[in-house]
């Protein structure tokens, strides 16, 4: 990559719809605690980072993403676009849109059940995808600007990885894929 060379960001992580409810305190094991107010808010760690990437406005932000065909995926969706962030979406019609239910207690202390639903799908990668998702993640650390690949026998090992994960996985394998 060139100083003129244009980055982008890419996250593959989760995306949920988060329920929470208010309370005097989180439950206890076995015990019924009776809420206050529900909202719900579009969340799942990977959705969240792809929204701080975009807002930092830095580069380009593009996420990776499973979400099913329910109407929990819509505010997700909606949520990440509106953030300016690209999505590339694998549909899961078997499963749920991941869903999250927290808990948040008047002293700030919260208990948290993550549903993964359709998250579950994403870990099942692409064959082209799962052969180099070890350069994927070399080519997260490495793409960041001005970040040197070194020489020698390791700079080129990182070089070559970073080459395979940019061809590792093409819009196509997740916007036509199903689980």
């Amino acid at each position: 990559m060139t100083a003129n060379t244009p980055r982008t960001v890419l996250v593959a992580g989760s995306a949920n719809l988060d329920f929470v409810v208010r309370a005097a305190h989180a439950p206890a094991p076995g015990e019924t605690v009776l809420g206050r107010e529900l909202a719900t808010y579009p969340g799942g760690k990977g959705a969240n980072q792809a929204l701080a990437c975009a807002h930092a406005g830095a580069a380009p932000t593009r996420m990776l993403l499973a979400l099913g065909e329910d109407a929990h995926a819509e505010p997700i969706e909606r949520s990440l676009r509106e953030g300016g962030v690209e999505l590339h979406v694998r549909r899961c019609a078997e499963r749920a849109t991941g869903s999250a239910f927290v808990c948040v207690a008047d002293d700030g202390e919260n208990a948290i059940v993550v549903a993964p639903g359709a998250n579950a799908a994403a870990r099942r990668r692409p064959a082209r995808a799962r052969r180099h998702r070890l350069a994927v993640a070399a080519t997260r650390i490495a793409a960041r600007r001005g970040h040197r690949l070194g020489g020698g026998a390791r700079g080129r090992r990182r070089r070559r990885a970073q080459r395979r994960a940019r061809a590792a996985l093409p819009p196509r394998c997740w916007t036509t894929s199903t689980c």
